[in-house]
């Protein structure tokens, strides 16, 4: 059984997911929408990505997937919605490969226009994907130091206040860059968080609607 230790940079006692299933309950809906991209070749190579939205959107969260083409139509999309509705956060990115490139891309765009995002992963972004703006609250990274394709450890820009979390999956030998997207515990670790950053959001907004 494959099981995955997230380790905080605060020192905290690593969080371990193991790929056991879910059970299937659709829940009541939660703020908050989670955009997932593809990487290059995508259709093929990051189709995991489809099956992870649907398990979020059964825990109640809004969970899209698109093409990494579509970045900055996405990102235009986002940062509208957010100015007509802020309720609507908290915005939430993941990538895959090209697709976590993408994320960073998008990211920066929302910094521009104000708009922060709760929560992003990388699924082993390439060398290219820069660093990690400071709109991001938490950044996880899963990536492997051994294959060349990824781009390694994320980075954080030099004004980044949130928090970075690097996971190296070397020893992990049954995962390669075109099957972590597909990953049991992966998922799991995924949903755990998104469902985490949205209950947290409703409990906000109703402390707030209690205080008016």
């Amino acid at each position: 059984m494959l099981a995955i230790a997230l380790a905080g940079c605060n020192g905290a006692a690593p969080e371990t997911y193991s790929a056991m299933p879910a059970p299937a309950r659709p829940t009541e809906a939660l703020p908050g929408h989670i955009y997932l991209f593809w990487g290059l070749a995508g259709e093929i190579f990051s189709r995991g990505l489809d099956g992870l939205a649907a398990k979020v959107r059964n825990r109640g969260v809004g969970a899209s997937v698109h093409s990494m083409v579509e970045a900055g139509a996405v990102a235009e999309r986002i940062a509208r919605r957010y100015r007509d509705d802020p309720a609507s956060a908290p915005v939430m990115l993941l990538g895959h490969s090209s697709g976590g490139d993408a994320i960073i891309a998008i990211a920066r765009k929302l910094k521009d226009a104000n708009v922060p995002v709760a929560l992003a992963f990388g699924f082993d972004p390439t060398p290219v994907a820069g660093a990690v703006p400071s709109n991001i609250e938490l950044f996880i990274n899963l990536y492997q130091a051994t294959n060349l394709i990824g781009g390694g450890a994320a980075v954080a820009g030099p004004d980044f206040r949130g928090r970075l979390i690097n996971i190296d999956l070397r020893e992990r030998r049954e995962i390669v860059h075109i099957t972590l997207d597909k990953n049991g515990a992966i998922h799991d670790l995924v949903i755990d968080k998104v469902v985490g950053v949205a209950a947290a959001a409703r409990a906000r907004q109703q402390a707030l609607a209690r205080s008016e």
